[in-house]
């Protein structure tokens, strides 16, 4: 059988259709990607793209008008050649050369999420990023969310700029920080109100232990402080402690340069905005009028984390037995702080969706382990000689008053205005019965 020119050209034709169609179709049916509401992966949109267009030039010189056709198609095709050469050389050269996606960097681990961006960041060699300082935003992180003011001082810390001097420094990590909630309502604040003592917040979300030592070191005892407050959270600063113990043991390990490159470009952030936010279904529970609001969960209890991050706890324990020493050398006080994870607080009122639901928050339908995270860092304070205070029961009866705003009921972890203010009520009772008579100015 003989095929002339025309009949191989609808083959080809055909041909570059289908290749268009597997990347901008086929995953309409069969996602397979994050991108596009979860369809797409990014190699369709950057494959598929120019698929398209020469599919389209394609069309239009085998079934356009013959006196027009290659007009037509040389137009058309010099019009999408110029659009994808222009952008794709503004991409890779704000990627490659702005952003600096060619050269790896010993702090990329620490940009390589959404959540920690050039925007609001700095990189840093010995913390692995740092609050820019100055910044200044109103607004909701949520539809759902409070609406807040958040600013950050010199040092790229949320206080007013000028602190020089405080009794009691504060820190941790996002709890303490607390971009959820306005600054006055966040515990550092309530508490420095009620107990009359100057107070600076050194919280910074996304830190753990080791870095919230180094954050003691360059910059708590800058203030002279008579007090300092180390706030540890449950659900993830074991993890966050071996990521970081691992940054350091590892710190020439770099992605590929694909991947710095996806990371760094302007049409991959562009496409992340149809990444869905899927932070699973909420819960019901009712609050103290016998209403039905929803709740979302995140981490699940784990009664013997320690054990189960054992790299995590060694450094935990260490940091924090360095920096009682510490504050010991310079007749500083230290104050150890635990919060619990929302489900532990919040159980008694869920409506988890059956038993293997509840079983997966709650193994065993537990809401205490004397191996679990808090029990264990209460025996290791108890050893050393340091104060500490579990936040879980004081959470827990203000939960049993008012539940709504204890934690946060939508997709953010922290805790809401009434946990921060059950946190500044048990230190402000904490520091009249037992540290009150150490806070006198030297």
């Amino acid at each position: 059988m003989v095929v002339n020119k025309k009949g191989w050209g609808f083959v080809a034709l055909t041909l570059l259709w289908l290749a268009a169609a597997y990347f901008w179709l086929g995953p309409l049916f069969k996602p397979r990607g994050l991108f596009g509401w979860g369809h797409y992966r990014l190699v369709d949109v950057y494959l598929g793209t120019p698929l398209l267009a020469i599919a389209l030039c394609a069309t239009i010189f085998i079934a356009g008008p013959v006196s027009r056709r290659r007009k037509l198609t040389f137009q058309l095709a010099a019009i999408f050649a110029s659009v994808l050469i222009t952008v794709a050389v503004a991409d890779f050269g704000y990627a490659f050369v702005v952003q600096g996606a060619w050269t790896p960097a010993h702090t990329d681990m620490w940009f390589d999420g959404d959540a920690i961006t050039g925007k609001n960041a700095l990189p840093d060699e010995e913390l692995g990023f740092v609050r820019k300082p100055g910044l200044s935003w109103q607004g909701r992180l949520s539809a759902e969310a409070r609406y807040v003011t958040y600013r950050t001082d010199e040092n790229g810390f949320r206080n007013p700029s000028g602190i020089s001097k405080a009794d009691v420094v504060f820190i941790g990590d996002s709890f303490t920080e607390a971009g959820s909630v306005s600054e006055e309502d966040t515990f550092v604040q309530k508490f420095g109100l009620g107990s009359k003592l100057s107070v600076v917040n050194l919280g910074r979300g996304f830190y753990g232990p080791q870095q919230e030592l180094i954050i003691l070191r360059r910059f708590g005892f800058r203030y002279d402080p008579l007090l300092v407050v180390w706030q540890i959270f449950e659900g993830n600063d074991l993890t966050d402690a071996r990521r970081f113990a691992g940054w350091k043991a590892n710190p020439d390990q770099h992605d590929s340069i694909s991947l710095r490159y996806t990371k760094r470009s302007l049409i991959a952030r562009w496409l992340a905005r149809t990444i869905p936010k899927d932070a699973g279904a909420p819960r019901l529970f009712e609050d103290r009028n016998g209403q039905t609001r929803r709740l979302f969960l995140d981490y699940p209890y784990v009664p013997d984390q320690p054990a189960r991050e054992p790299v995590g706890m060694t450094e935990t324990k260490r940091v924090i037995e360095e920096g009682y020493r510490l504050c010991q050398s310079r007749g500083v006080k230290l104050l150890i702080i635990f919060v619990p994870i929302k489900v532990r607080v919040m159980a008694p009122y869920v409506r988890f969706n059956d038993a293997a639901d509840r079983d997966y928050y709650l193994p065993g339908g537990k809401l205490d382990s004397d191996s679990d995270f808090g029990s264990e860092m209460a025996k290791f304070s108890k050893e050393l000689g340091c104060p500490f205070l579990d936040m879980t029961s004081a959470l827990r009866r203000r939960a049993a008053e008012d539940n709504v705003s204890v934690y946060s009921t939508n997709q953010d972890t922290h805790l809401d205005v009434d946990g921060h203010a059950v946190v500044a009520q048990v230190l402000e009772e904490w520091m009249r019965a037992d540290g009150g008579t150490s806070f006198s100015r030297r």
